[in-house]
């Protein structure tokens, strides 16, 4: 994920959005653990996704309003909630 997202998820308490995600790496279906890691590959949490690797891989970087537009539903607005999300500590 970007640096903003890292920020978010660490310092307010957000859930992790389609937009701060850069880089998708393995495969995964919804619903599984998944670790969020930073620009520098230091995992920032782990958390139940929303979306697949490979939906995610479409959506990334994008807002949530353009789900729908790019999947064809829009389950979640976001890739994994934040009450679904266990933060890293540093």
């Amino acid at each position: 994920i970007d640096s903003g997202a890292s920020h978010a998820i660490r310092e307010k308490g957000r859930s992790l959005l389609p937009a701060g995600v850069v880089k998708v790496k393995g495969t995964f279906s919804s619903g599984e653990l998944i670790a969020i890691e930073d620009e520098h590959s230091r995992t920032v949490a782990k958390g139940l996704s929303n979306y697949s690797s490979q939906e995610i891989s479409l959506i990334k970087g994008r807002h949530s309003k353009e789900i729908m537009g790019i999947l064809g539903y829009s389950a979640y607005h976001e890739i994994v909630h934040r009450n679904n999300m266990a933060v890293e500590e540093l």
